[in-house]
């Protein structure tokens, strides 16, 4: 689709072969849940409420399961990362560039040289302010980014 090799492609939630070589990864790094459930369950335990203790586990054990480190995540492809030495462009498309997201852009920032420009493909007018402060944030200069709306990335 976007005409480039799958090597080049960082698979950051894994895929299914042969397009990639990891398995997928669920989830996302919100240790907030998991704390909120296993808080939540305490208290139905205090209280001796058997029902809603049982449901509080289950949701905390099933965030548990796909809680996905991003630490982690960034750690196994850090050749990836390391790599962009050489780029002159970030295209982001479809992409809502969530507080959740950011350590991942965060990284592509640290390694890409100066001066590379960031393509922030939007897809609601309203949106441009937000994604740009996001990447204002985390380092990327004012100057570098540009936001462009989806349909001129699709003509």
């Amino acid at each position: 689709m976007y005409q480039i090799s799958s090597d080049r492609i960082c698979h950051i939630h894994g895929g299914l072969t042969p397009y990639c070589k990891e398995r997928p990864v669920l989830g996302h790094g919100n240790v907030d849940r998991i704390d909120i459930y296993r808080e939540k369950a305490k208290r139905a335990d205090d209280e001796f409420d058997e029902g809603p203790k049982s449901i509080y586990h289950a949701i905390a054990k099933f965030y548990e399961r796909i809680f996905k480190d991003t630490n982690q995540q960034i750690n196994v492809h850090r050749d990836f990362f390391q790599n962009l030495v050489d780029i002159t462009f970030v295209n982001i498309i479809g992409h809502s560039m969530s507080e959740l997201d950011l350590p991942y852009f965060q990284t592509v920032q640290l390694y890409s040289p100066e001066k590379t420009i960031w393509n922030t493909y939007y897809y609601d007018q309203d949106e441009q302010d937000s994604m740009k402060e996001r990447l204002l944030s985390i380092g990327v200069m004012k100057e570098e980014i540009y936001m462009r709306d989806v349909k001129e990335f699709w003509d």
